[in-house]
């Protein structure tokens, strides 16, 4: 569900000269900061040559990009070889960046121009969630990259911090915050899946689902299927039993009926051929996602209902010999849908495959937050991307808004340029957008974090 700005009280430019307390004075007030555009001098004469010779702008940026790579006198690091995609960059926007932005376009249905426009500072927002995380624990309620790209939400359990409103301003985009939501993240969280199972466990409902939960405004809306003996039942008679079952009075919890709801859909299919993973007899599974460490020992990971077999193997793409070995289960998580293996006879390395025979390293591992794009690779579909939509706060799922993937795209890895997000896991429910299990928080346990550069 895409998320837009709402009208706000008080407008402060990124040049404004007014003081934090000034504008905070309203306690709760939300505020506005617009801050000044990216720019782009050497993306812009890119394309001001691609249009004097009538080239597409991907076109003209691979040629760019070998000319950049051919006149690299540093090489960069590399400590697990050479990836499939030159390190390259444009301005701030790195190479395989832009394949994502033109992955993502493709979804979207817009030009690589228009999505380097509205997501080119994706990275930018990522790293700066994480950093206010850092410096504000148990204080931050929403985060949300919002109106397509063009802007930022950022909301807080009691007052704006001054010093979060001076940092944001340094973002190039539309930037709102607004203070005392009354809860944070985690609890916003909480307290979504503690209502999804109340629902599930009334006598009368067959499939309960989170249908979009929105931290910043506190609205969390669920569907119900009632079972065949309840269908004359109105999700109405829910809506008082779920406001009265927590005590986050700034949580506004709806419920709707809807006849077509589902249970999550695992993409697992046997009968895909190609891939990273196959069954000891042959058989096509899914797909490997990072591989993990612990500081000391290394692991490969997938997703936990592609692990029902002990012994898997893990298959190469051709272009790094298209080599198998078998691999054996090592752990198997019971709250989360991820699971990791060894290496077989292999090298573990911190890269992974962002397209057919195209490894990227992965240097960092963050919370994919509501708004942002993000990318996957999947044995059957390849590379493909879409907007984070809402996370269901059960089991650790985040749901983006489009369905880009199919069976056999399960366990794999879920990302944004170098940084890693999620295990993928499959759809939301059948005929419906993609899901992935985030990695910003360590579902392999809390000593397991994603190998990085």
């Amino acid at each position: 569900m895409k998320r837009y700005l709402a009208a706000i009280p008080l407008l402060l430019t990124g040049t404004s000269v007014i003081s934090p307390s000034e504008a905070l004075a309203g306690v709760g007030d939300p505020v506005v900061i617009q801050g000044d555009s990216v720019e782009r001098p050497r993306l812009q004469q890119v394309k001001s040559d691609a249009e004097r010779h009538g080239t597409p702008l991907a076109e003209a940026i691979e040629q760019y990009a070998k000319k950049a790579e051919a006149a690299r006198k540093v090489r960069p690091n590399w400590p697990d070889g050479p990836p499939g995609r030159p390190e390259i960059e444009i301005d701030d926007l790195s190479l395989t960046e832009i394949d994502d932005l033109g992955a993502l376009a493709k979804t979207k249905g817009i030009t690589l121009e228009e999505s380097i426009d509205r997501w080119g500072w994706a990275e930018e927002f990522t790293k700066f969630a994480a950093g206010l995380r850092n410096e504000f624990p148990g204080q931050i309620a929403a985060v949300a990259m919002v109106d397509d790209g063009r802007g930022a939400q950022f909301g807080f359990k009691g007052p704006v911090p001054p010093a979060a409103l001076e940092s944001a301003r340094k973002l190039p985009a539309r930037v709102e915050l607004a203070g005392d939501r009354g809860y944070t993240e985690e609890e916003f969280r909480a307290t979504t899946s503690q209502l999804l199972q109340t629902l599930s466990e009334q006598p009368g409902v067959a499939v309960a689902a989170v249908a979009d939960a929105e931290p910043f405004t506190g609205k969390i809306e669920f569907k119900v299927k009632f079972k065949e003996a309840a269908a004359g039942v109105a999700a109405e008679s829910l809506q008082e039993l779920i406001r009265s079952s927590t005590t986050q009075k700034n949580i506004n919890a709806v419920v709707s009926r809807d006849d077509g709801l589902t249970v999550p859909v695992n993409e697992d299919s046997y009968l895909r051929g190609g891939g990273h993973q196959e069954r000891t007899d042959g058989t096509p599974w899914c797909t490997m996602g990072f591989n993990i460490t612990n500081g000391t020992t290394r692991r490969s990971s997938t997703a936990e209902h592609c692990a029902d077999d002990p012994y898997l193997w893990y298959i190469n793409h051709p272009t790094q010999g298209g080599d198998r070995t078998t691999i054996s289960r090592m752990f198997r998580s019971t709250s989360f849908d991820v699971a990791s293996y060894n290496e077989g006879g292999k090298t573990l390395t911190r890269t992974f495959y962002a397209n057919v025979n195209s490894p990227r390293y992965a240097d960092d591992a963050l919370w994919a937050d509501d708004g942002v794009p993000v990318c996957v690779y999947g044995r059957v579909s390849g590379h493909a991307c879409s907007i984070v939509d809402y996370h269901t706060g059960e089991r650790g799922n985040v749901i983006v808004e489009h369905a880009v993937t199919t069976g056999g795209d399960s366990g794999g890895p879920w990302f944004w340029n170098n940084t890693a997000y999620g295990i993928h896991a499959g759809r939301a429910y059948t005929d419906g957008p993609s899901r992935f299990t985030g990695v910003g928080y360590s579902p392999w346990g809390s000593s397991w974090q994603v190998w990085t550069r």
